[in-house]
């Protein structure tokens, strides 16, 4: 299968055009702009490049910057129809709520073991969903 690597460019940096839609997406190249947030030491990711939301493999970086992803914005991967499998770092402590509503292709979601809580919705609609374990650290389930 074909590897791209998408590109978020830094803040006040020149996003490059025309970018081809592809089936995989891969975390390398990944970095800092109007798509992420740094709070503290950690970075959350506010939104997908249009590239990522046609994507069918997506693995998320541990690291931006220097920085551990250590959160996604509610509705992250929502509607990515395409999404059959995503890899998350394993800084992350909370799947958002909606984070992956509707992604009806949906097979497999790698749940980091430092997981501790599942928002709200988060896979409402994966009608493909067929393994996502949730981590002994998980306290908290939403509907």
């Amino acid at each position: 299968m074909k590897r791209c690597f998408f590109l978020l460019l830094a803040v006040c940096a020149l996003r490059a055009g025309g970018a081809e839609p592809s089936t995989t997406a891969h975390a390398g190249g990944w970095g800092l702009d109007d798509r992420t947030l740094v709070f503290g030491g950690g970075v959350t990711v506010t939104e997908l490049p249009p590239e990522l939301r046609g994507a069918a493999e997506v693995d998320m970086p541990r690291n931006l910057f220097g920085r551990p992803v250590t959160a996604l914005a509610p509705g992250l991967f929502e509607r990515c129809e395409a999404l059959e499998r995503v890899s998350l770092p394993a800084s992350l402590k909370e799947i958002p709520a909606r984070a992956f509503r509707g992604c009806v292709r949906l097979r497999a979601a790698e749940l980091p073991a430092g997981v501790e809580s599942v928002g709200e919705s988060a896979f409402e609609g994966c009608a493909s969903l067929r393994r996502a374990e949730l981590p002994a650290a998980t306290a908290r389930l939403g509907r």
